[in-house]
């Protein structure tokens, strides 16, 4: 503690545990802690080490705080810990070392190395005793280093060698002698354990410059000393690597880090300054580097800028780039046959060899300048990235790949801010290269990519082809959804299909059925439209050598600026082309070489005629000097009403279920248009549903039938009791043969609707038995008894209740339960019907079923009208009045005036008049004397006689018989409504008189 230590020459260890200049005798037991703090240590010298300590059960704690070292030199290193555990602290602390390491951690178990705002500065090229790093910690240490920076004095004089003038490389006008240089001094060797270094810094400083022109000369690192002493740091074995908010300055070493283990990084920054930037100078040629097939990394949140040849490279290794900036440099990303390797929401901005990194040879073993290079990796995956650059053999690579899948990409030509001159004809592509290449290997697929100029004074020629396909026999090579300018796709030698229809390339053989090319799509991919733009007079759009292309969904626009007699040329050489569902300016045409092609289908579609709907075209050995023909000319021109079947909208045909009934489907079959069509194929389509516990499959036969969606399934899984809840089925078609525009059907579950109970076991409804019923649109009870013995007039069959004729029908509810009631109704007031009525057709509002036509339901014994009707005055029906009637008053006011006269007049006095008196059994009766003749006649007893006898008697009689001559009669008769009212038995027909002939009042 405030300590100071100057001038000191040690022949072995300033401190260790059994001989030193501090020393103990029983080591085992004794050293528990060693602190140094607030102290200074200058011009020290040991042949070994500063400080070390040799194997202690005591678990020994080593820290270092505030201290400063200044010109240390060891023969090994500083710190040296074999411990089975131990930790170990250094903090706020600055490091100067002339030579010798700055820690050797050998410990046998976990043990823990913290350092936090420590300083580290060196002038070593490389150590020349054992393979050993400034740091080196064994597998079973864990370092943890916090706010340190690692700062380098290199002395390039010192530590460079100029190669004598045949390594020079030359380019034309370019050219400039290289320097070969050692790299500096390791700074991490990670020998299995666990490896964080969050905050951290590295920086050197450049001594001993000599005089040179940047331009001209290149400094190279080679590996003198040891695989290890061609990087900086060192993950090795299984070690783990992680850098957190590391930021780099300049390394010298041909590699910064290399990795044999587990490599993660975030957020990894490096300087750029774009004034002093030169890719020649002395800079690390690498940034990252993994090697083996066990080894990975991971870089994500980085920003890489001012790199010399590779930021990224693998050797059989796995790497995982995402969201990270590359700007100024070579390589970007390099593989040699790597595993795995994933490119993810990167942006590239002025990188490739070529014109932005460090030139050299364009290629190094075959391996071009490009921005990402894959050499024989085993699967890649490089999507939605943003490129905005240039290079003469392309932006993206690939020789002998696995499966590679390029994606939501943007490619932007861009060759502003070239550190070399583009050549004076322009951007021209080397020969036989594309901005992307694949040159062999496996299935590929290019999905929904836009390949741009950035500006016209790039003088890009317009027939470089964006992809070019060379020898890639191996699996299906699809393409799609992509936007181009020009000059599309170029393959030879290979098999393009389209991502969308994987197995569409099969239906370049006319022996092939469509339906079976079709059968397999990607749903994913459905909407997604491959575009093609013509700008300039161009050889062709597509060409295709010793292979097949068989493209769909693709729509290609001609600007005016390409307006010549064929500006859009599909040329095949012993090829076949084949367009599907695709778009062609109106106006313009599809161009061939006519010599050696035929054309096996040409279908358009007759509206819009800008459509094709398929075009077939097989081609020998054809040569640019043949003559060229539009498609629309050729004899196999037929005009078609919708394009193929792409899609199926399957619906249900109720929104509800309940538990027992038949579910039904119904569906239908579109093109890319949206036109429904029928469909018919050679396959079976089949329909799949599936919800929780029920999975179902519908077929549907070749001739587009699907007994089943008619029919109907049972859906077995659902109870009774489950009413008010929704039911999901999930809709798919196997094999993806027609994609799936909605792929949920959503019921909503009811209990058992009228005439329905559910069974004993409450898992389905059945009709009600005969004498029961229900009539509850969505009921969860059994089903009620209909009471034949008190209710006569209705009877319960197969769950529904029928209504004699003439009878009534209501409901009697008492609490929860409720009963039937029935009675005989007015004639013509309740139901007409000679079979009876259907009490659940009333429940559906059915007109004129459990009332006559238009009688309102909801009244007793069907007694009122219909809002807005009224009871005719010459018939028992309901008759809507078209305004007011009051001159039918005039009738009984005409009648009430006649009788009221008559009365008036029958009880007027015709005079006074004696009583006439009688003799009865000899006693005098006194009578009295009418007061008129009225009363005289009407009160004579031989009148009364004859009105009973031979008037009342007829009249009735002949009325009866009227009522029933009449009952089956149309012919209308005065009076003939007066008729029925003498009908007595109330069980005939009764007069339906025509609505015209009703006579309404209001």
């Amino acid at each position: 503690r405030n300590s100071k230590f100057t001038d000191i020459a040690c022949s072995t260890s300033l401190l260790w545990s059994r001989v030193g200049f501090i020393s103990t005798v029983d080591y085992r037991n004794t050293i528990r802690v060693v602190a140094i703090t607030n102290s200074v240590f200058t011009n020290i010298d040991v042949a070994d080490y500063l400080f070390a300590w040799q194997p202690n059960d005591g678990k020994p704690t080593f820290n270092i705080t505030d201290c400063t070292f200044t010109s240390i030199r060891s023969g090994v290193s500083l710190f040296r810990s074999d411990n089975f555990q131990d930790e170990m602290s250094i903090t706020n602390t600055t490091f100067d070392l002339e030579t010798g390491c700055l820690g050797l951690f050998f410990n046998y178990q976990t043990s823990h190395i913290y350092f936090e705002d420590v300083t580290i500065t060196t002038a070593q090229r490389w150590f020349v005793g054992a393979e050993y790093g400034l740091i080196t910690i064994a597998a079973d240490s864990i370092l943890t280093m916090t706010n340190v920076i690692m700062r380098y004095t290199y002395n390039v004089t010192a530590g460079c060698l100029l190669y004598s003038s045949d390594k020079n490389l030359t380019d034309g006008s370019h050219w400039w002698r290289e320097w070969t240089c050692m790299n500096a001094y390791m700074a991490l060797l990670n020998e299995g354990g666990e490896v964080t270094m969050r905050n951290c810094e590295l920086d050197t400083i450049l001594t001993g410059v000599p005089s040179y022109d940047p331009s001209t000369v290149n400094f190279e690192f080679e590996s003198t000393v040891g695989w290890g002493f061609s990087a900086l740091f060192v993950n090795d074995g299984a070690g783990v690597l992680n850098l957190e908010n590391f930021y780099h300055r300049r390394g010298l070493c041909r590699y910064l880090f290399r990795n044999q283990g587990t490599m993660n990084i975030f957020n990894f920054t490096t300087w750029y300054d774009e004034a002093e930037y030169n890719p020649h100078i002395a800079m690390s040629m690498a940034l990252f580097t993994s090697w083996g097939n066990t080894a990975t990394m991971f870089l994500d949140a980085s920003r890489i800028s001012g790199f010399k040849r590779w930021a990224a490279m693998s050797f059989a290794a796995g790497m995982y780039i995402s969201n990270t900036v590359f700007e100024m440099g070579g390589w970007a990303m390099i593989s040699n046959a790597g595993n795995m390797i994933s490119i993810e929401n990167c942006t590239f901005t002025r990188v490739g060899g070529r014109y932005f990194g460090q030139w050299f040879s364009n290629t190094v073993n075959l391996q071009p300048t490009v921005p990402i290079y894959m050499f024989r990796v085993g699967k890649a995956e490089i999507i939605n990235n943003r490129f905005s650059t240039f290079d003469s053999y392309g932006l993206v690579g690939s020789f002998e790949s696995g499966e590679t899948l390029i994606s939501n990409n943007i490619f932007t030509l861009n060759a502003s801010g070239a550190l070399f001159e583009l050549p004076d004809d322009g951007a021209v592509m080397v020969e036989g290269r594309s901005i992307i290449m694949f040159d062999g290997g496996g299935p590929t697929q290019v999905i929904e990519n836009v390949f741009e100029v950035a500006t016209e004074d790039m003088n890009y020629d317009p027939n470089n082809f964006w992809i070019l396909y060379d020898s890639c026999s191996s699996g299906y090579h699809g393409i799609c959804g992509n936007t181009f300018t020009n000059a599309a796709i170029k393959a030879i030698a290979t098999n393009v299909t389209s991502c969308f229809r994987p197995r569409l390339i099969e239906c370049v053989n006319v022996d092939t059925a469509y339906s079976d090319c079709f059968s397999e799509k990607n749903i994913s991919l459905k909407d997604v439209v491959q575009q093609v733009t013509v700008t300039a007079e161009i050889d062709s759009v597509f060409h295709v050598e010793s292979g097949d292309m068989a493209l769909d969904h693709v729509h290609i626009e001609v600007s005016t600026a390409a307006e010549v007699a064929d500006p859009v040329i599909v040329k095949a050489v012993n090829s076949t082309v084949l367009l599907v569902d695709s778009f062609i300016a109106d106006g313009y045409d599809i161009s061939y070489y006519t010599s050696e092609c035929e054309i096996v289908y040409n279908e358009r579609l007759r509206d819009p005629s800008e459509y094709i709907a398929k075009l077939h075209l097989v081609c020998g050995d054809v040569s640019e000097s043949d003559s060229l023909q539009q498609t629309s000319d050729s004899d196999a021109l037929r005009l078609v009403d919708s394009l193929s079947a792409s899609s199926i909208d399957v619906q249900s045909l109720s929104s509800t279920y309940y538990p027992g009934q038949l579910f039904k489907i119904s569906f239908t079959v579109m093109d890319a248009l949206g036109n429904a069509l029928d469909y018919q194929t050679t396959d079976k389509l089949v329909i799949r549903l599936e919800g929780e516990g029920f999975l179902t499959d519908l077929s549907v036969l070749p001739s587009g039938v699907c007994s089943q969606c008619e029919q109907g399934v049972l859906i077995n899984t659902l109870q009774v009791n489950e009413h008010d809840d929704e039911f999901t089925l999930e809709v798919s078609i196997l094999n993806d043969v027609l994609l799936l525009l909605d792929n949920q059907i959503t019921l909503n579950v009811t209990g058992c609707p009228a005439g329905f109970g559910p069974d004993e076991n409450n898992s389905t409804c059945i009709h009600c038995n005969n004498g029961y019923y229900n009539l509850l649109p969505v009921s969860v009870v059994e089903c009620r008894s209909c009471e034949p013995g008190s209710n006569t007039g209705v009877e319960c069959s197969d769950g529904d209740i029928t209504v004699v004729r003439d009878h009534w029908m209501g409901l009697y509810h008492d609490n929860a339960s409720s009963s039937i009631i029935s009675a005989l109704c007015p004639t013509r007031y309740c139901c007409q019907q000679t079979d009876g009525c259907k009490y659940n057709d009333a429940l559906n509002h059915a007109e004129g079923v459990l009332c006559a036509k238009n009688r309102n339901s909801s009244s007793k014994l069907c007694g009122a009208c219909n809002d807005g009707y009224s009871e005719a005055m010459n018939s028992a029906l309901c008759v809507k009045c078209e305004g007011h009637h009051f001159e039918f008053i005039l009738w009984p006011l005409l009648w009430s005036v006649i009788l009221t006269l008559m009365i008036f007049y029958c009880s007027m006095e015709s005079g006074k008049r004696n009583p006439k008196k009688s003799v009865d059994d000899k006693k005098e009766v006194v009578r009295a004397r009418p007061k008129n003749i009225c009363q005289a006649l009407l009160t004579h007893r031989y009148f009364q006689y004859m009105i009973r006898t031979m008037v009342l008697k007829n009249i009735f009689y002949y009325q009866q018989a009227v009522t029933q001559i009449l009952s089956t009669s149309t012919y209308n008769v005065l009076f003939r409504d007066l008729a029925g009212y003498f009908e007595l038995t109330m069980t005939s027909a009764l007069f339906d008189a025509d609505e015209d002939a009703l006579w309404c009042f209001v």
